[in-house]
């Protein structure tokens, strides 16, 4: 008969009669040994969620200029002003303007021609086409930059659903299995280089500061301790005590000279100042080179020596512990890995295609929108040429006519008004100097956003509409509802020294007047989100003999014994810490085996359900 050897914990010990008949059914059939731990399957709504810093905005700014370069002659508002669509924000002084128009009309006049000039159809319509062209108000142009969006908005699709399907078609997502080689890799070389550490540090050249403190102290007083043994040290006792005995000597007697009335007090401080530093050198000296006390100072700081030494050992076998267990994680991460990878090939391609069809779409757009360009270009050009054409036919084309009526014209810039409701947040313009530039700058408060930037690997998983949370420190972490309104579908050049960063804006809900323009703030974006999913961390995962998602639970017998048994699952939603788990025969409350690496389907394993925390496999040998 084989020997059985049982592993019961600490905690089961009280029960020794209870355990010892379980012990008898589980001897009989348990054939392996491992230790395992539980938990329990939990049901909750799980989220994934994106984080990212922005600054407040307002959702609609607008900068005020003057189309004159001449000064500013009276400003009408000033900076948190509220202000109307219309309201006179300034006026420009025209002294100028006007003595140009007035030298104009004697020229024109002058030369007996009549200064009467309107435009005529054909200069309207090259006037407004050219207007709408460099304001981008042009339909044409607009239809075609329409189509190139949303062709970017069907690459972006296309490349998400690549990236989902795959993930969704594979046992485990790739790039969480990526990720997985790479922390198991980054934490395998932290434990290398932590036992490389560990082993130089035990070299004594190599010693922690504190041991070689320690160290150093040994060899000082092992100095002095060969000193006294052979008797090195007379001469600076001696003399020493030389110094001593004489200021000693010196201050005794003008301390009795002081007390016979034949010297002064006054140098009497500094004899007995003298006398105390000699007295105190002396017995330094005796102290230093006292041999029982320099053997009893260096036994203890040998002692300390040797707790150290053995601390540092201690510290090295752990750390070669480490090392063979992280290399054991990230062998088996990178097994993980390279399997999902030989399934991914058939999946992958039939993604690519739909990513390749969507490209060349995009690039479609981009060739018509340069075609559009073109056209519109085309249009122009030849109503200029009707507009010439027109004011030659018309006689009215003296160029002396045309600068007179521009410069009339003129006039009707030189009262500067608010383009639309807001409040004047900026003002540049002053009373006296030149119109350029800004003027003012307007803004709705009441209309607030965050703009933020998203790196390259999350914003394929951000998308207008999302929800998010607003948080700004400044007003102790108070708390605002939001959405996402805005997706860049290009990188920010801006931002390309932190790596590639698209630009998103988020809507502000339930603003209370506390938010003001220019705030730091934080905002998660929930981009996934399950209602009652059921959920275990991501040790509680393994693989079947088919290389399907599955984990291990505990099912108690009608013996009264548990066993380990295996159930395959779908992942859903992943997030950092947990994962969502789907299949019939799961449900709330069960526990799982989270240590799996020794387990298979029917493994016999005893529960401690007092805590329902740990689990004890039984071995046969």
């Amino acid at each position: 008969m084989k020997a059985r050897k049982i592993i019961i914990p600490v905690s089961i010990i009280a029960g020794i009669a209870a355990v010892g008949a379980a012990v008898v059914a589980l001897s009989n059939a348990a054939s392996s040994v491992s230790y395992a731990e539980t938990a329990e399957i939990q049901m909750k709504n799980l989220e994934n969620k994106i984080s990212v810093s922005g600054t407040v905005e307002s959702s609609s700014s607008q900068k005020v200029y003057s189309k004159l370069m001449y000064p500013v002659e009276k400003i009408n508002v000033s900076v948190g002003d509220a202000v109307k669509k219309g309201d006179v924000l300034c006026t420009i002084n025209t002294e100028e303007l006007q003595q140009q128009i007035l030298q104009q009309q004697a020229s024109v006049e002058n030369s007996g021609i009549s200064s009467d000039y309107n435009l005529s159809d054909a200069e309207e319509r090259y006037t407004e086409a050219l207007e709408k062209y460099q304001s981008g108000e042009n339909v044409t142009l607009i239809n075609a930059q329409k189509a190139i969006d949303q062709a970017e908005k069907a690459l972006e699709d296309a490349k998400r659903q690549e990236k989902l399907g795959i993930s969704s078609s594979l046992p485990t997502n790739i790039q969480s299995a990526e990720a997985n080689v790479e922390s198991a890799k980054a934490n395998y070389d932290n434990a290398v280089k932590a036992y490389n550490k560990a082993v130089k540090d035990l070299e004594p050249e190599n010693y922690p500061v504190n041991v070689r403190t320690v160290a150093e102290s040994i060899d000082e007083y092992k100095g002095y301790l060969n000193i006294v043994q052979r008797k090195l040290y007379n001469a600076e006792l001696e003399s020493a005590y030389a110094k001593y005995n004489a200021a000693k000597g010196d201050y005794n007697t003008a301390k009795e000279a002081v007390s016979n009335g034949t010297a002064s007090q006054s140098g009497l401080e500094e004899l007995q100042e003298a006398y105390a530093a000699a007295k105190q050198e002396y017995e330094t000296l005796q102290n230093k080179y006292d041999e029982d006390n320099l053997k009893k100072q260096i036994e203890t700081y040998e002692n300390q020596l040797e707790s150290l030494i053995e601390g540092l050992e201690a510290a090295r076998d752990n750390a070669e512990i480490s090392v063979e267990n992280t290399k054991l994680v990230y062998d088996k991460a990178v097994a993980d890995l390279d399997n999902i990878k030989d399934q991914n090939n058939n999946t992958e391609e039939s993604y690519g295609i739909a990513v390749k069809n969507a490209e060349d779409a995009l690039e479609t757009a981009k060739k018509d929108y340069e075609n559009a360009v073109k056209q519109v270009e085309s249009e122009l050009s030849s109503l200029k040429k009707q507009a010439e054409q027109q004011r030659t036919l018309s006689g009215l084309n003296d160029p002396q006519v045309i600068i007179l009526q521009n410069l009339k014209d003129k006039l009707e810039y030189a009262v500067i008004t608010a383009p639309c409701d807001g409040v004047i947040t900026s003002m540049r313009a002053e009373e006296g100097l030149i119109a350029e530039g800004p003027l003012f700058v307007i803004e709705n408060l009441d209309d607030l956003k965050i703009s933020s930037m998203v790196g390259e690997y999350d914003i394929p998983y951000v998308s207008e509409g999302m929800t998010a949370t607003v948080r700004c420190d400044a007003l102790d972490g108070a708390e605002y509802g939001g959405k996402v309104i805005t997706v860049s579908p290009t990188s920010d050049a801006s931002a390309a020294s932190t790596g590639v960063n698209y630009k998103i804006e988020t809507d502000v809900d339930g603003e209370d007047g506390k938010l003001r323009v220019g705030m730091s703030a934080k905002v998660s974006i929930v981009s996934d989100r399950r209602e009652n999913a059921l959920t275990v961390t991501y040790d509680a995962l393994t693989v079947d003999g088919d290389g399907n998602d599955a984990v291990y639970i505990a099912e108690k017998g009608e013996d009264g014994i548990y066993r380990a048994k295996l159930i395959t699952v779908e992942v859903g939603l992943e997030t950092d810490y947990e994962i969502e788990i789907i299949s019939s025969e799961l449900k709330a409350g069960m526990l799982v085996l989270t240590d799996t690496t020794l387990l298979s389907d029917g493994t016999i394993v005893m529960i401690n359900e007092n805590t329902d925390t740990t689990a004890e496999q039984v071995t046969e040998e």
